[in-house]
């Protein structure tokens, strides 16, 4: 049922000039609830609120904190790396290109299907 639109009911209650309110033995057609409130309170929902967006705060200074701990120039880069040692042999650097130079730890082609 669509919010706003009157029931069959309503619509002939109303043309008889009866109270749309009340059912047909006179009582109220809405619930009764604790407190004669159907919905939350501005305060309940305001500590809802307000929770929600302290713990995406909290998430976000959190995120924050790591990143910059992490991602931190300030922290010395170590040569840990097994070429950037001292006793490593240091090689040039091979072409890219295989397919013109190819690579130069491969068999001959002529040696491929060979067993």
């Amino acid at each position: 049922m669509a919010a706003g639109k009157p029931t069959s009911d309503e619509r002939e209650g109303a043309e008889s000039g009866e109270d749309p309110d009340l059912d047909a033995m006179g009582n109220d057609k809405r619930r009764a609830v604790i407190g004669q409130q159907y919905g939350a309170s501005a305060r309940k929902r305001l500590i809802v609120y307000g929770v929600a967006v302290g713990v995406l705060v909290l998430v976000i200074v959190a995120f924050a904190t790591v990143v910059s701990g992490v991602d931190n120039r300030e922290i010395p880069v170590e040569n840990t790396a097994p070429w950037a040692q001292a006793t490593a042999v240091q090689e040039n650097p091979r072409d890219v290109d295989f397919e013109r130079n190819g690579p130069d730890d491969t068999l001959p082609p002529d040696q491929v299907f060979e067993r």
